[in-house]
Formats: C-alpha cells, sequence, structure tokens
C-alpha cells in the first residue's frame, strides 16, 4: 500500500559521508529517491547541512562594515591631526613661512612698538600711556593763534621734559630717551600735559632700530625735527652743522638705547660749525652702533656726518 503523506526523511554521518534511512522503517535508501524501496514511504527533499543552523551573513554586508570602520578611523585621525596643527604642534607639512611672530619679515632691521596717537583741542590732560625702553619720539602738528605747550610727566605727576614751547601754529618732532638716566625718561606710564587754543595731535612713536645708514651720510630738514638714524663705527666722526634762521638751534645725540650722548650744537640764529664725538665710551663719547639726532631749529638746516 502507498503512503500519500510525504515525510522528511534524515541523514546519518558515517565514515563513508551522509547516508540516507527510511524516516518510517529506518531501511537504507539511495540518495535522491523519491520514496522507500521497502516500505514505499514517501521521502521528501534532504535538509542543507552546507551551513550551521542559525542566520546567515551577507557577503555585501560584511563589505560596507568593514568600510564605515575605515572612513570613521580616517576621520579620527585626521581630526587628531588638526587638533595637534592649532595647537602648535608642526607635523612637518608645513614649512616656516619667513616670519615671526609679529608679522616682520626675517632678516629685517627695525621693528617698532606699536604708535600711540593722542589728540584733542584747547588745553587738555591726556590718557596715560606706555614708554618702553629705547627712545620716544613725538611728532606734534597744532591749529591755533596762542600758545602750544606740551609737558611730558610720568604716572606720578612728575615733570619729565618741555616738548614743545610756541605761539601759533606748529609742526615738529623731538626726542625723548627713555633710558632711566638723568636727562630723559623711564620706562613707564606716562601722560602729557597740554595748553593750547586749537586742535592738536600727538604721535608717539617708539621705533626699535638694529642697524642704518652707516656713516658718511648728509641730513636735511626744516625746524624741529628727528631725521633718520645712521650707523657710526669705530673712530671719531665729524658732524658739520649749518642753520639758517632767528631762534634757537639746537643738536643733540642719542645712542639706540635712548642714552643722551652730546650736545653739538646750541645757538641762537644762524649757524655754521663741526663738532666731533668719539667711539670710546666714557663721558661725552659713544660707542658703535645705530644713534640718533634731536634737532630744535626754526629754518633750514643741513648736517654732514663723516669719520675723520
Amino acid at each position: 500500500m502507498w503512503i500519500t503523506s510525504r515525510q522528511t526523511y534524515r541523514p546519518t554521518i558515517g565514515f563513508g559521508g551522509i547516508c540516507l534511512n527510511c524516516p518510517r522503517c529506518n531501511a537504507p535508501v539511495q540518495e535522491g529517491a523519491s520514496f522507500c524501496a521497502s516500505c514505499g514511504a514517501s521521502l521528501g527533499p534532504p535538509p542543507d547541512h552546507t551551513s550551521p543552523p542559525g542566520r546567515k551573513r551577507s557577503g555585501g554586508k560584511v563589505l560596507v562594515a568593514a568600510l564605515a570602520v575605515l572612513i570613521v578611523a580616517f576621520v579620527a585621525v585626521a581630526a587628531i591631526g588638526s587638533v595637534l596643527q592649532n595647537n602648535g604642534v608642526d607635523s612637518g607639512t608645513n614649512a616656516p613661512s619667513g616670519d615671526d611672530d609679529s608679522g616682520v619679515p626675517k632678516g629685517a632691521t627695525s621693528d617698532r612698538i606699536d604708535d600711540i596717537v593722542l589728540s584733542g583741542s584747547g588745553d587738555a590732560v591726556t590718557e596715560r600711556f606706555e614708554l618702553k625702553s629705547s627712545v620716544a619720539i613725538f611728532h606734534m602738528t597744532y591749529e591755533g593763534d596762542s600758545n602750544f605747550i606740551v609737558w611730558l610727566l610720568t604716572s606720578a605727576g612728575e615733570r619729565v621734559d618741555l616738548l614743545s614751547n610756541e605761539i601759533g601754529s606748529y609742526s615738529g618732532s623731538t626726542l625723548i630717551g627713555v633710558s632711566g638716566s638723568v636727562i630723559g625718561a623711564s620706562e613707564g606710564e606716562h601722560y602729557l600735559e597740554i595748553k593750547s587754543s586749537g586742535p592738536w595731535e600727538v604721535l608717539v612713536e617708539q621705533p626699535i632700530v638694529s642697524s642704518a645708514t652707516p656713516v658718511p651720510l648728509t641730513l636735511t630738514g626744516r625746524g624741529d625735527d628727528v631725521p633718520e638714524p645712521f650707523q657710526i663705527s669705530d673712530g671719531p666722526v665729524r658732524f658739520d652743522i649749518s642753520h639758517q634762521g632767528s631762534s634757537n638751534f639746537i643738536v643733540s645725540l642719542y645712542d639706540s638705547e635712548g642714552h643722551y650722548i652730546d650736545m653739538l650744537a646750541n645757538e641762537i640764529g644762524s649757524y655754521s660749525g663741526s663738532a666731533t664725538v668719539s667711539t670710546g665710551g666714557g663721558i661725552f663719547a659713544t660707542t658703535p652702533g645705530v644713534h640718533y639726532l634731536d634737532v630744535k631749529a626754526d629754518g633750514d638746516w643741513s648736517i654732514e656726518i663723516s669719520k675723520m
């Protein structure tokens, strides 16, 4: 008698591989047979034993997961490199720009502290400002018919120097050595006391110069001025000076650190003469290096500087 219901047969594992048995009578059956030859039972398709039971993992999904891990790792490395670079750590990929932190190209011979600009109208006491060691050059302009008087004072209210004492409109410059010596100012806070009848402006320049045009050279100008710095080498230096005017004519020599060296001229009216300065050091002598002239005049002047 034929059995119409389909039953699944179960394989058994032996030394020769997979052996098939009828699920009803347990008789051996030929692999791929539809019915048992012994009892006639219907045999179902054999189960797939090529993979262990459970959920199969897709090969495509494994590849996508691996790519995702690589992307995350790359982003993490890039982020760490950016943080190190922002914290000033040089990774070796960026060469030096050739400039220092102040923005001045390497090899430059001069630098400067930020200029200070003070302005107003009439009598005034300015806000405080800081003077650094070296020299301070005060560039002053004034529009008015009356006195223009400018005093430099320390933060304690002590008068340091009279920067200007003119009548009527004025434009000129003067130098103050900031060296802490008897003549000049010391580092620290200062302010200006100004007497005027009109608008005025004071620009404070504090250059830091390591080298300048060497002598010989000739400097010319008109009125109160601080001409360009110059370089003195070993040996005595000669100054040939002339002035065309009717008022005071004073020429003072300073070194780059703001030390007062000597007064080269102090006359009233027109003048023509010479002076010399030694570079051997000591009183009224200097040392090789950068120097400045502070000129007080009311007319045209000329200063020829040469080595002796």
